[in-house]
Parts: structure tokens; sequence; C-alpha cells
């Protein structure tokens, strides 16, 4: 972090900062939970762990991120990165995060993110904002109905649908998302991250420390 210390003149207490990484914390806390969620029989204790395993490794990333930029972004560029505006410029569609993070490591690393790392953070992230950001009509299943059938009759047009009718389609809700894969895949998610970063960027961490899970 590039501010070890600040001081105003004015009569205010001087400040002298020590960072304490918070990342391989929530990196261990989403294995932790991920191997609960395997161990689990029922379902509510199972959607819990999975749950924590999300958050935590969404935590992981983000930590990784915003330590890594205090060190690479210049002062000047923090804030239109840590919004993506310009000059940085998110592509419609993507998520900040991903986006962060593929940023931090093309733009300031001259490196190459895989898209397999890309599309895992993508989900990763997308799935917590389902549940941070709570909305009924995007965490709700939905069963996919024909459209209306339009009727002439002597009085207009009546449009009406079948209830009873085959659905085309059935979309499970956000809880069925939430499992013991989806814990497991959250976790590796994180972890491929943090060793990605750690391979190009250097650091004391390798595949031992956090072994990958599978299900």
């Amino acid at each position: 972090m590039p501010i070890v210390f600040e001081t105003r003149f004015d009569g205010s207490d001087a400040v002298r900062y020590f960072q304490v990484s918070l990342v391989g914390f929530y990196l261990d806390s989403s294995r932790q939970h991920a191997l609960r969620c395997l161990s689990e029989t029922e379902e509510n204790n199972q959607l819990r762990e999975s749950i924590s395993a999300v958050s935590f490794a969404s935590m992981t990333i983000e930590a990784l991120i915003n330590e890594s930029a205090e060190d690479l972004v210049p002062e000047v560029e923090r804030r239109p990165f840590d919004k993506g505006y310009s000059p940085f410029n998110r592509p419609k569609g993507q998520t900040l995060v991903a986006f962060k993070y593929v940023m931090l490591v093309e733009k300031y690393k001259n490196e190459e993110v895989p898209e397999d790392i890309k599309d895992s953070i993508a989900w990763l992230i997308e799935l917590r904002n389902k549940l941070v950001h709570y909305k009924p009509t995007d965490t709700a299943g939905k069963i996919i109905l024909p459209p209306p059938v339009e009727t002439i009759t002597p009085h207009g047009v009546m449009k009406t649908i079948d209830f009873m009718a085959e659905p085309k389609r059935i979309e499970p809700p956000l809880v069925a998302e939430l499992n013991t894969e989806s814990a497991v895949r959250a976790y590796n998610t994180a972890r491929s991250t943090a060793l990605h970063w750690t391979s190009i960027n250097g650091g004391a961490w390798d595949s031992d420390d956090f072994p990958v899970l599978s299900i």
C-alpha cells in the first residue's frame, strides 16, 4: 500500500498505516465452508454453507484486487479504475470485479487473463450479486409458458393464456444454484484467481497452500 503515513498541519492526529491482508483468511474460510457443505446432508445447513463459501470466495477476489490496486494503480486513476469509467471503459455486460481484475493483469502487469478465469469470476460475482442485491423476480423459480393466444370474437380480440399448458421450460430458483457444486466451484474460482495473480506477481502461495476441491 503506497500510503504509509499521512498528516495534516491543522492540529489533527497523524496516521501511520500497517496493512493486515485478509485475502488468505477469506480464501481459507471459503474452503472451510465448502468442505462443510460437502459433508452436510441437511438441506438448510447445506444451503447456509454454500452461501458462506460463495460469499467468502467473492470477498477473496475483491480483497485481492483492492490490495493490489493500492500498489499498482496511480492515485489519479484510482476512482475511474474503481468505477470502470474512462479511460478504462468497462465493456457492457462485464461485471465490475472481473473487469478490474483483467485491468490489473493486462494494463499494469502486461499479462493475459485466461478465459476460464474471466468466466469463473463473472459467474461467481453474478451469483454473489443475486444474493446481496436480492430481487424476488431474479431469485424466484420461473415456469415459462407459451404466449397468450389471440381469438377473434364478435366483440373484438380476446387474449387467453392456458396455465395448464405444458411449460416450455422451467428455470429453477436461486436456492437451486446454491449447493455443493456451487460451493466447491466458488472456492476453486477464488483459489485459481489468487494463484494466477501469484504466478505473475510473485508471492508465497502455491497450489499446496490451498488444495483444489472436487465433489
